[in-house]
């Protein structure tokens, strides 16, 4: 059964201890896995099942992070379904269903997985560098009753982050990346709806109160180490439709413009 605390509110159960005819305690990465995901992706048929009695199978992402969900369909909210299942009640199914609809997943049941994304998660630095690239804007003009659009372009300067400290143009601007996490809890408020809440951002996993005991699939962000309220962003950054040009070519192109 599901516990609550004396309020009623706190919820510490753990569908993991009802056993099924097969249950799945932890995805273990490196080959515990033997069902075929591949066989699954991209459709959402539902898949045959012998298991008779209302329960809930288990459903993965990429990463093998996983949580039950009561359906029978080969794809969920973006999760590939596992032959691997457990008993379930009424009221655990109404869990199931918020926690699905909250995209959760329970920490003790997804720990390797968990580890095995933030086991290289340590800090490094990086350096704030300016590059140069030229913009394109339409210029329209009209001839009789034909409008014509052709191209010019105007040299800009943007900016973005690099791990190399050796990288050209560098603005002398450093920082050091940190990761942080967060987890949820669940509660029942007065008239017995679930409602979420997030916790503070902390530097481990197992830093979290313990009443946390879920997060989401996107479950850390990466900040400043001296100053944790900046989530790092990376301006625009060169991205590859952009035409890069050298200092020179900028200065040139800008010079032209005038």
């Amino acid at each position: 059964m599901l516990k609550f605390d004396t309020n009623h509110t706190l919820i510490e159960g753990d569908l993991n201890k009802k056993k099924g005819n097969k249950i799945l305690k932890n995805i273990i990465i490196g080959g515990l896995i033997i069902t075929n995901l591949l066989s699954f992706s991209g459709c959402s048929k539902n898949v045959p099942c012998d298991v008779q009695g209302n329960h809930a199978h288990y459903y993965v992402n990429d990463d093998y992070i996983g949580r039950y969900i009561n359906s029978e369909k080969s794809f969920m909210s973006g999760l590939n379904r596992l032959d691997n299942y457990i008993y379930i009640n009424e009221e655990e199914e109404s869990l199931l269903k918020f926690i699905n609809k909250k995209d959760l997943f329970r920490i003790d049941d997804n720990k390797n997985a968990i580890d095995s994304i933030t086991e290289n998660h340590r800090d490094y630095k990086e350096y704030r560098y300016s590059y140069y690239y030229l913009m394109p804007y339409p210029i329209t003009r009209t001839d009789g009753k034909n409008t014509y659009i052709t191209y010019s372009y105007i040299p800009m300067i943007g900016y973005s982050w690099t791990n190399n400290p050796n990288r050209g143009n560098l603005t002398g601007e450093e920082r050091v990346c940190h990761h942080v996490y967060y987890g949820y809890k669940v509660t029942k408020n007065a008239k017995g709806v679930y409602e979420l809440e997030k916790s503070k951002p902390v530097d481990s996993i197992e830093e979290l109160p313990e009443e946390y005991i879920y997060i989401k699939e996107k479950f850390y962000d990466i900040v400043n180490l001296y100053n944790k309220d900046e989530i790092l962003d990376y301006e625009d950054g060169p991205e590859e439709e952009k035409e890069i040009i050298s200092e020179e070519e900028y200065n040139q192109s800008l010079s032209k413009t005038r």
